[in-house]
């Protein structure tokens, strides 16, 4: 659930965006990634979204039909265009990222747009701590979390921080991943607690916290949830956190960064992908960090999403390896 959009990378790389005169054009926004990396890797996936009746919405429409996630939740609005993010591309991170994301047609998403049959046969809902961020999309989120609790269907939470998207940094500032924040922290407060699944970088779990000190940060989270917490470090892998169990701490896989955008969700796609299926924590961490590896390989973000026989051929080569 949330935010899905257009993502206009850079057609020149390494060259400042002021320069740039070409673009290659690719769906956008966490959940509408994760989806599409969920869906490539076998899971039956389905986007509650709201992209607006435009053509970019028809693109976006058109190509999560194709990569085989549901559209019966995904509403066309007339009042509203669809999001746009312009990126620069400079290997292997792509750093700046201006977002045109004012009164666009996913943060309109509205408490009648919720389907609660959906919800009744889905096993879990994800949701983002960016859909927090404005209204009337938080209040939705709020109901649709409580739908799927009543319905008995796992709540999955995605801290998801982007400042630039809370009003925290100037609008060209779209890169920064970190700006503390009170309001931030309490927002995220609200629904920590409802959540079976919680991830985030360690700044996403600083601001869920609401200190610097990621341990405390994370020894707070815990206080108020029996969520299983998934802290990921980037290019050092992540770690696991289960009430009443040690840590489970999964090392990262070596591989050659072409674009580091992306690399979290598709993470959160190949962890979903075993979690889901009651696989063992080990391998769901196995799964999410060999996925990420695989996508930062590759340029752009939900149409980099390794398919499941690429994931597969992957951990067989590496394990080959060593």
């Amino acid at each position: 659930m949330g935010r899905i959009g257009i993502d206009l990378y850079s057609g020149e790389p390494g060259r400042e965006l002021e320069y740039v005169a070409t673009f290659h054009r690719y769906p956008g926004g966490t959940p509408g990634n994760v989806a599409i990396g969920a869906a490539r890797l076998g899971l039956d996936v389905a986007l509650f979204s709201r992209v607006g009746h435009d053509p970019l919405g028809t693109y976006l429409e058109s190509t999560l039909r194709q990569e085989g996630v549901g559209t019966l939740l995904l509403r066309k609005d007339r009042h509203h265009l669809t999001g746009l993010v312009i990126i620069e591309v400079k290997p292997p991170e792509s750093r700046t990222c201006l977002f045109y994301r004012e009164n666009c047609a996913d943060s309109q998403m509205r408490r009648e747009d919720i389907d609660e049959d959906a919800l009744a046969r889905s096993k879990a809902l994800l949701v983002t701590g960016t859909a927090l961020s404005q209204e009337p999309i938080c209040a939705t989120t709020h109901h649709a979390v409580s739908v799927a609790r009543n319905k008995k269907t796992k709540v999955v939470l995605d801290i998801d921080y982007r400042p630039v998207l809370w009003d925290l940094t100037g609008k060209a500032d779209g890169s920064n991943r970190y700006v503390d924040s009170p309001r931030v922290t309490s927002e995220l407060s609200k629904i920590i607690d409802k959540a079976d699944l919680i991830v985030g970088t360690e700044d996403e779990i600083r601001i869920a916290g609401g200190t610097r000190d990621v341990d405390k940060s994370l020894s707070g989270i815990r206080e108020k949830t029996d969520a299983v917490v998934v802290v990921k470090h980037g290019d050092a892998g992540c770690t696991v956190y289960q009430r009443g169990h040690a840590p489970i701490a999964s090392l990262p896989f070596r591989t050659e960064v072409v674009d580091q955008l992306g690399a979290g969700d598709a993470f959160l796609a190949g962890f979903l992908f075993r979690w889901l299926r009651d696989g063992p924590y080990e391998e769901c961490a196995m799964y999410g960090n060999a996925n990420a590896a695989l996508k930062v390989t590759r340029h752009g973000c939900a149409l980099a999403m390794p398919t499941h026989e690429e994931l597969l051929e992957f951990l067989t080569r590496y394990n080959r390896r060593g």
